[in-house]
């Protein structure tokens, strides 16, 4: 069965490229053919296509985009440029222009370069003059803002924040295909534990006719009929009851797909089966390194590293600013004075001066109250982080631990749910036998029909713990969502089997 698969950009798109297979085969219906049922593959795919959760991290990358963008715009090249035009009243006009090209680097460094030009016409003379200044600057940071590590902060920590929102997302389809496969296991049990009520309901009813029978036979005692007509009563609302079971079964699994009642409805049934399972499957003996490998795979876990190594440039960045600002400028002017309307002419006849310059600017903010309170502001958030992260990376060794014993157990109840039922079908049948020849009550053979029928139950409230429990377990490990720069989804196969690691 095909892999579902993805580009980093998005999982609406990896949902259509899930099962190029089972989606070209899927008619118009949501969940197929009415009666046909719907598969697991084609749960998961509908829940990555319409979870709600996963298309919000969507939407947070676009946002970790944009702000990725406008802090690298901080180092965008700007052009200014302006003219003024005055007259005054000794008929005296001036015409000033500039036009200049400034740039921040990523170190600190600022580059820019600057054209005015200055005219002036009196009226009363012949001759107006004119004036232009062409020249160059670069400016360097001493003390703050000085190298790229405190110059680009913001744009280094929006590159770490767009990263931590992918992995956000592909945290949330985890999350979504894990809850969708507990939902999906849930639905299959609440068919077969409902089928089984039925089928026992229908057991009872004919034993009422069997008994009816016999006491107009005068067989039995006519008192015998109350206590199969209390059974088949006792039947008839476990059924009820499961019939309910499965109603909010499907409404939780039309809740991780996104179809309603009415929708799930028309698929009559889960129409994958749970995972086989032969008596033989080993146990995991490995948590440890189970827990390792969850430590290198999680997303939540990758996020949360993330977001503290963001977390770390900022705080960086709010102590660079407790400094005072010093910086020194130097730069080089073409200046000259020509005759004229026209400035540029200093240019084109070289009638001017270089001149090169330099100039120190100092600044310093004597309270420095916004730097300090930004500063503690950023050290309290980074170690909220730190505390956050242990958490997590406490909390994600315990869930391995736990998924682990959980599939163990679920391996080992499995194994005796399945023995439980094979044995009390032999009992069952002993007993209708001793019952036919008088050696026991009729009393004797409900209780062992009610003790088998709790048996069964059990039985396939075992298998879906089993097929939970592998999903916990891949889960937890975090082996549903793979790393790269195309997306792998695990196959429907793994999601229905565990080979424990030797």
């Amino acid at each position: 069965m095909a892999k579902v698969m993805s580009l980093a950009s998005g999982l609406a798109a990896m949902a259509m490229a899930v099962c190029p297979m089972a989606l070209a085969q899927a008619p118009a219906n949501p969940v197929g053919q009415s009666g046909s049922g719907i598969s697991l593959l084609r749960a998961l795919t509908l829940s990555l296509q319409k979870n709600p959760d996963i298309q919000i991290s969507e939407t947070r990358i676009a946002i970790s985009q944009g702000a990725l963008q406008a802090a690298g715009g901080t180092f965008d090249p700007l052009l200014n440029a302006s003219t003024t035009v005055a007259e005054t009243t000794d008929k005296v006009r001036t015409t000033s222009s500039s036009i200049g090209v400034s740039q921040q680097l990523r170190s600190g460094i600022v580059l820019g370069s600057n054209l005015t030009a200055r005219s002036e016409n009196t009226f009363a003379s012949p001759t107006p003059g004119s004036e232009a200044t062409l020249g160059v600057s670069i400016g360097f940071p001493i003390l703050r803002g000085r190298g790229e590590e405190f110059a680009a902060a913001a744009e280094n920590a929006a590159k770490l924040s767009l990263i931590k929102s992918e992995y956000d997302m592909r945290h949330a389809a985890s999350v979504a295909i894990y809850s969708t496969a507990v939902a999906y296991w849930n639905l299959r049990a609440a068919e077969e534990i409902l089928e089984a009520q039925r089928e026992s309901e229908a057991r009872a009813q004919r034993l009422v006719g069997d008994i009816q029978r016999l006491i107009n036979a005068g067989e039995r005692p006519a008192a015998d009929i109350n206590l199969i007509n209390a059974n088949l009563t006792g039947k008839r609302t476990a059924r009820l009851a499961a019939e309910q079971s499965l109603i909010n079964a499907r409404l939780a699994l039309g809740e991780k797909i996104g179809l309603d009642y009415v929708a799930l409805q028309e698929a009559a049934k889960a129409s994958d089966g749970f995972p086989a399972y032969d008596g033989k499957t080993a146990l995991i003996e490995n948590g440890p390194e189970l827990v390792k490998r969850a430590t290198e795979k999680r997303f939540d876990l990758k996020s949360s590293q993330t977001n503290l190594d963001a977390l770390r440039i900022a705080v960086n960045a709010a102590r660079d600013n407790l400094q005072p600002i010093l910086g020194v400028t130097v730069g080089a002017n073409y200046v000259g004075r020509t005759t004229g309307e026209n400035p540029l002419l200093v240019l084109s006849r070289r009638a001017g001066d270089t001149q090169l310059t330099a100039g120190l600017t100092y600044t310093w903010d004597v309270a420095n109250s916004k730097s300090k309170g930004n500063f503690l502001s950023q050290s309290a958030t980074y170690d909220q982080q730190t505390i956050a992260l242990r958490a997590l990376q406490l909390s994600i060794g315990v869930g391995v631990e736990n998924a682990v014993a959980g599939y163990n157990r679920s391996v080992q109840q499995l194994a005796e749910s399945q023995l439980t039922v094979d044995l009390y079908t032999k009992i069952v049948e002993n007993e209708r036998t001793k019952l036919k020849i008088g050696s026991t009550t009729l009393l004797d053979v409900v209780n062992v029909e009610s003790q088998r029928q709790d048996a069964l139950l059990n039985h396939i409230t075992q298998r879906a713990a089993y097929a939970t429990a592998i999903a916990a377990l891949r889960y937890q490990i975090g082996e549903l969502i793979s790393d790269g720069p195309e997306t792998q989804v695990l196959s429907v196969e793994q999601l229905r089997a565990y080979a424990p690691p030797k």
